[in-house]
């Protein structure tokens, strides 16, 4: 849901975003196994936009939090979550862009299930339960130039992840790969 306030000089807007999840996976045939993830999200933020004469602005304030569990597994990742967009424009029809943003990076579901799963003969993709989500940087600089039938960016981006999930291969005494 969204409240949004329009005032003279500026627009002020507040929301939250939810998520509940509850997934069942039964996997059958090179591999049994059956996965029961309970996983959710909430997203609470505001934000002030506003335009003064080449520039335009976006500030906002968030905070979020990721939770998941599947049997004795489980996490739960608060974050605040800042978030700035400057935009000036330089002559007509280009427009000069810098954002900067703080976002969490959240793992894919069948990477943090426990089950291995056959790639083919020897090669096998391996779910860790025990990752969690965390905290990107971004940082954009945008140069645009729109006019009808013509659209073109350049953009240069900085993101830095703090604490990755970092994927490995690792080889069994068996001569079996698993990533």
């Amino acid at each position: 849901s969204i409240y949004e306030n329009k005032f003279k000089p500026f627009t002020i807007s507040f929301g939250l975003n939810t998520l509940l999840k509850y997934t069942s996976n039964s996997y059958v045939g090179d591999v049994n196994s059956l996965n029961c993830l309970h996983n959710g999200s909430l997203y609470l933020f505001g934000e002030l936009k506003g335009r003064f004469r080449n520039f335009g602005y976006v500030a906002g304030l968030g905070v979020s939090n990721q939770w998941y569990s599947q049997w004795c597994h489980r996490y739960n990742f608060w974050l605040f979550r800042p978030k700035l967009t400057l935009n000036y424009s330089l002559v007509r029809n280009m427009k000069l862009r810098y954002m900067v943003e703080i976002y969490e990076h959240v793992s894919k579901v069948a990477m943090i299930s426990d089950t291995r799963i056959r790639t083919n003969e020897m090669e096998w993709t391996v779910g860790n339960p025990n990752i969690t989500p965390n905290r990107c940087l971004q940082q954009q600089f945008r140069l645009s130039y729109d006019i009808p039938r013509l659209s073109s960016n350049l953009d240069v981006v900085y993101r830095q992840h703090h604490n990755p999930n970092m994927a490995s291969y690792s080889r069994t005494d068996d001569n079996q790969f698993l990533y």
